[in-house]
């Protein structure tokens, strides 16, 4: 308990393992030998643990499902359900979506979920259960809180930034913060009275009357800074010395307890194909992946409105020029049959980067934006133990690539005007554009996760390393006149890779038919040669494609490593090397 900026969140954070760097390295922690503690903690923004388009049983069949995986026996998912329902008195929602139950029912249906669990948590964390509640409301979630302790002998730590007494004496210990942190009473709720006399004079210990006006007393003192007050820095000494004091008691009449190097052992599951599978089922559910899908139209649309300005007629033109019979240069600067030709060379080559623009940076956006806002939902279920992080990103995958692989077949087929000129072209500018959407989906995974899933910082990242892959696509200045590190940047931009692709599928392969020809598109791209060598064009197109799936191995290879390091898998080990470092 204490005001608002006094540690309140962080202490859970360090109790649950979460910020366990944070710590001095004078730090210790004492556990239990012979109890294992597997923690569980709840955010105060509730609606970062329930996902949106289920039901309240839906939600706790699913969270079941998930955290019983790996039990061996048969389990009733839906007793288990309906139990918890029943315990939480929050059977009227079971058949309500999540998004539509109050404030309250939401908080304890955060709760039903990780009590789902046939071995349950046994060290819960709750951050401010009874922010935004009125007070009959809050006496339930405390009240229920109590029973789940009494009934399933859990031990419930939780924030509250200023209950009334009466929530107040339903906890068996409280622990008071002030201002920079520090402890002023640690205790039971009834003798906060004991401890003011103490330090302040005229108090009637046997007075009732006096206790609730007691607590409003001690957290007027708690917003007062320490090094101010005299008053707070007594109740700090007095709590301070009676920590030590039973401590030291403890130690001396209680060998189960050590000191552990490695702090509150972090949850961790295994990756599990099945996990990804439930994953997946219940994703369907969510709104997030029915906008996907309502999304994918878009592009689609702006595709048939573009070719409202480019005919079909602009991918006739070969665009071959004999430099025998010719003067090359004359006759791009003066002759009007040639300047026509290049003006449908020209509409072409822009269509070509129009639809490939257009339909990647269309695939980048929404992939950040979704998979900022999920990774929320994934860093609290993961932090409690229901699944690893290569099951999540392989669900992710999944999901994603169904809806993006029938918006592709539909766009290529609504895109594609070259069909009476290479026989089967559909095909390769289908793979094309699949390899090139997978790639820019995990670069927007990966720059969702760089951003921490900050909405702001993603779309002020976005425009900009947009522009730079674009720039780099080959379709301004040639990328081989470009200075070494652009072009090794370039490597990096799938949009020049599918773009180059599809030109030579349009221009190469044959559509120049005599060795005296050059192809004018391709040698203004600068990446073929000027002659009919038909094994530098396939050369050429299959480096692209493979320069794809390295994009695509590079990105997503990314995205999984840093999701993973985002988790803190290491903590213990960082905290372990820094305590030896400090000893020594």
């Amino acid at each position: 308990m204490g005001p608002s900026g006094s540690g309140k969140t962080s202490l859970l954070k360090v109790l649950n393992g979460q910020w366990k760097r944070r710590l001095c390295y004078e730090s210790k922690f004492y556990l239990n030998r012979f109890k294992l503690i597997k923690r569980c903690f709840l955010e105060q923004d509730i609606s970062g643990h329930l996902m949106s388009g289920l039901t309240g049983r839906q939600t706790l069949i699913y969270a079941s499902r998930l955290k019983n995986l790996f039990d061996s026996k048969n389990i009733d998912h839906e007793a288990i359900a309906d139990r918890i329902l029943n315990e939480l008195l929050i059977v009227k929602i079971a058949d309500k979506i999540v998004q539509k139950c109050s404030n309250g029912e939401r908080k304890r249906l955060a709760l039903g979920i990780e009590l789902t669990s046939i071995i349950m948590p046994n060290l819960i964390c709750i951050d401010e259960p009874t922010s935004g509640l009125d007070s009959n409301s809050a006496e339930i979630i405390i009240t229920c809180l109590r029973r789940i302790v009494r009934e399933h002998n859990i031990t419930i730590i939780a924030s509250i930034h200023q209950p009334q007494s009466e929530i107040l004496e339903i906890f068996n210990e409280i622990y008071v913060l002030a201002k920079n942190g520090v402890c002023v009473y640690s205790g039971k709720p009834d003798t906060i009275i004991e401890h003011l006399s103490k330090v302040l004079k005229n108090i009637d210990l046997k007075s009732n009357q006096y206790y609730s006006s007691s607590i409003e007393k001690l957290i007027n003192y708690c917003s007062v800074e320490t090094t101010t007050d005299s008053i707070v820095e007594k109740m700090v000494n007095i709590t301070c010395d009676k920590i030590i004091q039973s401590k030291q008691f403890k130690l001396i009449n209680d060998n189960d307890d050590h000191d552990d190097d490695d702090d509150i052992y972090s949850n961790r599951q295994r990756f599990s194909l099945k996990s990804s599978w439930i994953l997946l089922q219940r994703y369907c559910h969510n709104p997030m992946f029915k906008w996907t899908i309502i999304l994918s139209i878009f592009p689609i649309i702006l595709i048939i409105l573009l070719r409202n300005f480019y005919p079909v007629e602009i991918a006739k033109q070969n665009g071959c020029f004999n430099f025998l019979e010719n003067d090359f240069n004359y006759t791009i600067c003066y002759d009007d049959d040639w300047k026509m030709i290049n003006k449908d060379l020209m509409d072409n080559t822009r269509y070509t980067i129009y639809i490939t623009f257009i339909y990647l940076t269309w695939i980048l956006i929404p992939a950040s934006i979704l998979f900022a806002q999920e990774m929320i939902l994934f860093d609290n279920e993961h932090r409690n133990g229901w699944y690893s992080t290569g099951s999540f990103y392989l669900m992710k995958s999944i999901a994603e690539f169904l809806p993006m692989f029938i918006t592709t077949s539909i766009f290529v087929y609504v895109a594609d005007i070259y069909e009476s000129i290479h026989s089967g072209i559909y095909f390769w500018m289908l793979l094309l554009f699949i390899f090139g959407s997978l790639a820019m989906q995990g670069m927007g995974h990966l720059l969702a996760i760089i951003t921490n899933g900050n909405f702001f910082a993603l779309i002020t990242i976005l425009p900009g390393w947009m522009t730079l892959l674009f720039l780099l696509s080959n379709f301004a200045t040639p990328i081989q006149r470009l200075n070494y590190y652009y072009q090794l940047l370039s490597n990096l931009s799938p949009y020049r890779f599918v773009m180059e692709s599809l030109l030579i599928l349009q221009y190469g392969f044959g559509r120049c038919q005599s060795k005296y020809e050059i192809q004018f598109v391709l040698y203004r791209m600068a990446f073929v040669h000027n002659d009919d060598d038909n094994n530098y064009y396939y050369q050429h197109f299959y480096y692209c494609i493979q320069q794809l799936l390295l994009n695509i191995f590079i990105y997503r290879l990314l995205a999984l490593i840093m999701l993973i390091i985002r988790t803190e898998p290491f903590d213990n080990y960082r905290r372990k090397r820094i305590r030896q470092h400090y000893k020594s």
